[in-house]
């Protein structure tokens, strides 16, 4: 066995990042929040992994961490590179070409550098790079992004599909 560094947990997921920087994933995956391309569905359509498997597309990065949203995952790698997957509908990814795509299996990185920390909420993620930048992106319901947004013809938030820096803010790394 591969000796584990962190753990983390999403709403039906299960990750591992082992000393040598290898991401480890289970549990459920209907919106590819585990990082898998092939897999098995059963009769009623979930895909689930039973035992811990190594997520491959992330083998050529280092991986320091893993945070998991409720049906999406981040990864962060030694070089301050961040990735994510999985749902994606609510511009939690962080990718504009994801924003309205509900299967992500691919780890696709996140156009951010020098990331320290981050953080995935229900629908929005955060980070803070290493010269103390802070960034939000997702979802801009519930006023969890902290951004003043514009509204679309219902009169809700429109989401945030890239990141998106807090002036007022100065994190620490």
């Amino acid at each position: 066995p591969e000796p584990v560094r962190k753990v983390a947990a999403g709403g039906a997921s299960s990750f591992a990042v082992s000393v040598n920087g290898r991401v480890y994933s289970w549990g459920s995956s209907e919106f590819g929040e585990l990082g898998h391309e092939d897999m098995n569905e059963d009769r009623d359509g979930h895909a689930d992994e039973l035992l811990p498997r190594l997520v491959q597309v992330l083998l050529q990065e280092c991986i320091t961490a893993v945070v998991a949203g409720p049906m999406y995952s981040l990864a962060l790698a030694a070089d301050g590179a961040m990735y994510a997957w999985g749902f994606g509908m609510d511009g939690q990814l962080g990718r504009a070409e994801a924003a309205g795509s509900c299967l992500n299996w691919m780890p696709e990185r996140v156009a951010i550098e020098g990331v320290c920390g981050m953080a995935a909420g229900q629908a929005h993620s955060l980070a803070v790079v290493r010269d103390g930048r802070t960034f939000g992106w997702g979802s801009g319901r519930t006023c969890a992004l902290g951004l003043e947004l514009d509204e679309d013809d219902n009169g809700d938030a429109v989401d945030q599909t890239t990141p998106w820096e807090y002036p007022t803010l100065r994190g620490l790394c």
